[in-house]
């Protein structure tokens, strides 16, 4: 087993990398007057409790008070019963019960008078909200009093609502999010945001049953994020890694935080005593590293394997006693025996005599090793012999394509991260093998294709340069019109990435890639489409600051319409260029133009277009 194998605990600050552009959102959300709640979702050992514990430290920092409530496996009915008495406890703290008692929910509990559970019931709802509300009401006016900026309460496990049967505690969170935003003469806004945290196998359910709510994904690590994680670990060991190495970690662990540990945890056990580990070192662990997980189970005992078996078998991941005792036939005291040891080993967890796997993505690997994993195989097969085709020259099937944007489809709304990023890397290996064909066409709809998979389980940055890279292979190959439309798309998303400099290079190659297209359209006597390019041109110019492009094409634009006797778009491109100078307070310069299109239009006998320049501008010309 691997040391540290438990990553239940979240990373210290010291094997914290990234997440810069989300720290960043959730800090504008703390910033502002209106405390918005957030969900935060991303696959198993993305991250999610590091990052939770970082804004934690950030929410503190702004100057919140933080109460950290996950979704309790047992008595999960009663959470909003605890909830508020807990945050009335930081303005009126009640004493503590009495040595051995236990506080009892429901009826003893401060907030409420009687024993509430989540309910759909009608009657419950209005009764919760009257009761929550008026004690929140409260503290709306006692934070302030206490110099605090307001409440932010992180709720891990935000799946369990849903697997438990609460689906209903969303249409609270939705509720109590919307009231707190509202504002009256007699009441201020309550300053109080929630912050859920699920996994991404939940996510669609999650997103669909909240609203109202920010919502932030989280991508895997790039590579240069990967070695910098890497790097971390090396100075915490004492060792250090070649470059090469540690680019095989990061191939080998696809960017995943808690694999990138965990493999170079590997490495350095199987390599014990040597402070420099590179190419060779690699190669004596690569069987291990490469088999993941599957060296947690070489080791364990009969009944151990039986117990993750049953784990494997469960639709989530939590067992209690009598299942695991139902589903191993192993004896009751045995069990417990066994279900220690396993916990002493860092692979279960459990609240009372309710067990779970503590790491997800290892709950994830043994229903991929023991477990039902039809949808991700089928996945594989059906994209292996797609992309097998299109390396071969063949456009792919109907039915087949059918068949797997069912597939692809149904696995983003159950969210199974597994099979959707399998059809996103095998939709771009068959939009490139098309590219190579010359199926134009073909390849660009699965690039699409393949970049809304990659952004669907969070890989905005992998979608973004899927874009970037196909523009540039069409260009290459002299396929403007392509290469411009993915270019338009990877700016929407490089725009959400906040990155500033590869949209103004992309939008620059877009104004030139227009400007182009405008004078082949013009050669190939196709004006409204010229006409399109020349304005996208101008446009993208104006926006980037590049002034004197713009005017220079508005110029070339005017005067080709002109010779090719489009009056109607000659005048268009004319009169804006008269208006931009208007507007810059360039007078002469504006004149100077309409005295010369007036003339151009007099000499060819188009009176129409004379007279709407002079209705338009000679009152404004003087």
């Amino acid at each position: 087993m691997v040391k540290g194998f438990n990553f239940y605990e979240p990373c210290s600050s010291d094997l914290f990398v990234g997440r810069e552009r989300v720290i960043e959102e959730f800090t504008k959300l703390l910033q502002g007057d209106i405390k918005k709640s957030v969900f935060i979702h991303g696959r198993p050992g993305i991250g999610k409790t590091s990052l939770k514990q970082i804004l934690i430290d950030r929410a503190k920092k702004e100057g919140f008070l933080v109460i950290d409530k996950p979704v309790p496996l047992i008595e999960t009915e009663a959470f909003f019963d605890e909830l508020g008495p807990e945050i009335k406890d930081i303005f009126k703290p009640k004493k503590p019960p009495k040595k051995g008692g236990k506080k009892k929910l429901g009826k003893n509990c401060p907030l409420i008078k009687r024993s509430y559970e989540i309910s759909a019931d009608p009657k419950y709802l209005p009764e919760f909200e009257k009761k929550f509300m008026k004690f929140a009401g409260k503290m709306g006016k006692e934070i302030p009093k206490k110099f605090k900026k307001g409440i932010a309460v992180f709720i891990d496990n935000a799946e369990r609502f849903i697997y438990q049967g609460y689906d209903f505690a969303f249409d609270l969170f939705n509720l109590f999010s919307k009231k707190f935003e509202e504002e009256t003469p007699k009441q201020p806004r309550i300053p109080i945001m929630f912050v859920l945290v699920g996994e991404e196998r939940y996510a669609p359910k999650i997103k669909y049953s909240v609203n109202n709510f920010e919502e932030i994904g989280l991508p895997k690590l790039n590579s240069a994020q990967s070695a910098q994680l890497i790097t971390k670990r090396e100075n915490i060991a004492g060792i250090s890694l070649d470059d090469e190495v540690k680019n095989k970690i990061f191939e080998n662990s696809q960017g995943i935080p808690q694999f990138i540990i965990y493999n170079t945890n590997t490495l350095i056990e199987e390599n014990q005593g040597q402070g420099e580990l590179g190419v060779d070192a690699w190669k004596n662990s690569e069987g291990s590293i490469k088999d993941g997980f599957a060296r947690e189970l070489s080791e364990l005992s009969d009944n151990e394997r039986k117990i993750l078996h049953a784990f494997a078998m469960e639709p989530a991941n939590f067992s209690d006693l009598g299942m695991l005792e139902r589903a191993t036939q192993i004896a009751r005291d045995e069990l417990i025996n066994t279900l220690n040891g396993l916990s002493q080993k860092g692979y279960v967890a459990n609240e009372g005599e309710t067990y779970f796997i503590n790491m997800t993505s290892f709950w994830e690997f043994l229903r991929d090793s023991f477990g039902d994993i039809a949808i991700t195989a089928q996945a594989r097969t059906l994209i292996d012999i797609a992309a097998f085709d299109a390396e071969n020259g063949r456009v792919i099937d109907e039915n087949l394509f059918n068949e797997l944007e069912k597939l692809r489809a149904d696995s983003i709304s159950a969210g199974l991260v597994k099979p959707v990023e399998s059809i996103a890397r095998g939709y771009e290996r068959i939009a490139n093998s098309s590219l190579n064909y010359d199926y134009y066409a073909e390849a660009f709809k699965f690039y699409v294709l393949s970049s809304d998979s990659f952004l669907k389980v969070n890989e905005i940055e992998k979608a973004a340069s899927l874009f970037n890279e196909a523009a540039m292979n069409y260009k290459e190959k002299g396929k403007g019109d392509y290469s411009r439309n993915l270019l338009i798309k990877a700016v929407e998303i490089y725009e959400r990435l906040g990155d500033t400099e590869t949209v103004n290079e992309l939008n620059f190659e877009i104004a030139e890639n227009s400007a182009n297209k405008a004078k082949q359209s013009l050669g190939e006597g196709d004006m409204p489409l010229a006409r399109a390019n020349y304005t996208r041109a101008e446009r993208t110019y104006t926006s980037l600051g590049e002034e004197q492009k713009a005017i220079d094409l508005l110029n070339e634009a005017a005067d080709a319409f002109f010779e090719k006797g489009e009056y109607y778009y000659a005048w268009q491109f004319y009169s804006r260029l008269i208006n931009i100078f208007l507007e810059k307070d360039q007078a002469s310069e504006a004149s100077s133009i309409y005295n010369a299109s007036l003339k151009k239009f007099q000499t060819a006998k188009q009176n129409k277009f004379q007279e709407k320049l002079t209705d338009t501008f000679a009152i404004k010309l003087g």
